[in-house]
């Protein structure tokens, strides 16, 4: 019986190999009866989610030399950035073509997190993160912000919208933690060691949260909240404000909110995550690291806070004086971090 068994699959062996033999050796096509190649679509679940061999799981080695920096791509998509929302502006104000209206909230909110991020793609050589995971960290994030925000509009923002000091600290706390964390998590979990590759995971993040949070202006800047709900703020305005009127109060909010923000938030999960990676390779005294720790945290708590503040009446100048403080002390951090990460790099001549 056992013998029987054998020869069974020996010939169904056999069989297959020939015909696999026959499909790849001749370039006729296949006889109806003799095609039997099937589609299983349980084996394709199993090839998109899970490991096979640990090929996946390996991690990938790097050279220690890597090729030189040269970002420059990130200009181009700048001035294309740029000529785009001239030409659809133009055309929106002069030829009435509102449907456009929608596409220049996509482009004017993406503008800056997209081009500081191809920015920070061109400065990591070290191709540790591809297109793929860099596709798969944006989304994590967005969601990751999402929730966040969901939980501020439940618990925190109120119907008039507006958030006071004690509601902005706790929104501000809870997306620093939860950012930091995450960021810190993937850069153990991917084994990051360079501190250019790490500045990049967090400037994936913080590129995240500022198209969300650019989507959600531009959103609040179009629709105004009423206690029955949504109304678009040229209905609730009827006689008064144009098309073109509702959607100058966008670009205003978007220049002074979601520009000056989306470099903060950028270069806040920058920090992040390039100090993650500086603190495991550095060889500073670990309660210099801890300090480093506690400053960079408590930062990042104070200035990302200040964001969420809409009730300024009492003190708008202060608010915005420490806005633009947030943006000045990130460029300042982030330039120093990249500079360290470059000059531990050994780049090809």
């Amino acid at each position: 019986m056992n013998e029987d068994l054998r020869v069974k699959e020996y010939e169904k062996e056999k069989n297959d190999a020939e015909l696999a033999v026959r499909i790849k050796g001749s370039d006729a096509p296949l006889e109806k009866s003799e095609n039997k190649r099937k589609i299983v679509f349980r084996e394709m679940w199993a090839d998109a989610f899970m490991h096979k061999k640990g090929e996946l799981a390996e991690p990938k080695e790097v050279s220690v030399k890597k090729k030189a920096p040269s970002p420059y791509v990130y200009l181009r998509i700048a001035a294309l950035y740029v000529i785009a929302i001239i030409i659809l502006l133009t055309v929106f104000y002069f030829f009435d073509f509102h449907e456009l209206y929608p596409i220049i909230c996509l482009l004017v909110g993406t503008f800056v997190p997209f081009v500081c991020l191809i920015f920070f793609f061109e400065l990591d050589t070290n191709d540790k993160i591809g297109i793929g995971m860099t596709i798969f960290l944006f989304f994590i994030a967005s969601g990751i912000f999402l929730g966040i925000r969901f939980l501020a509009v439940k618990f925190v923002i109120e119907l008039n919208d507006t958030v006071n000091f004690l509601g902005s600290l706790l929104v501000g706390g809870i997306e620093v933690t939860v950012s930091f964390l995450f960021i810190f998590l993937m850069v153990k979990s991917l084994k990051i060691k360079d501190v250019i590759t790490g500045c990049y995971l967090g400037a994936i993040v913080g590129t995240a949260f500022a198209v969300m949070n650019n989507i959600i202006v531009c959103f609040n800047s179009s629709y105004s909240q009423t206690a029955a709900g949504y109304d678009f703020t040229l209905v609730s305005g009827v006689g008064k404000y144009s098309f073109s009127d509702v959607f100058n109060n966008m670009i205003t909010a978007v220049t002074w909110d979601c520009v000056p923000r989306s470099v903060a938030s950028l270069l806040t999960g920058c920090i992040f995550g390039g100090f993650s990676v500086y603190a495991g390779v550095t060889e500073e005294r670990m309660y210099v690291v801890v300090l480093y720790y506690i400053t960079i945290l408590l930062g990042g708590f104070v200035f990302t806070s200040l964001w969420y503040v809409s009730d300024i009446s009492s003190a708008e100048y202060i608010v915005y004086g420490l806005r633009i403080l947030h943006i000045v002390c990130a460029i300042i951090v982030s330039a120093k971090i990249i500079r360290y990460g470059l000059s531990n790099n050994k780049y090809e001549l």
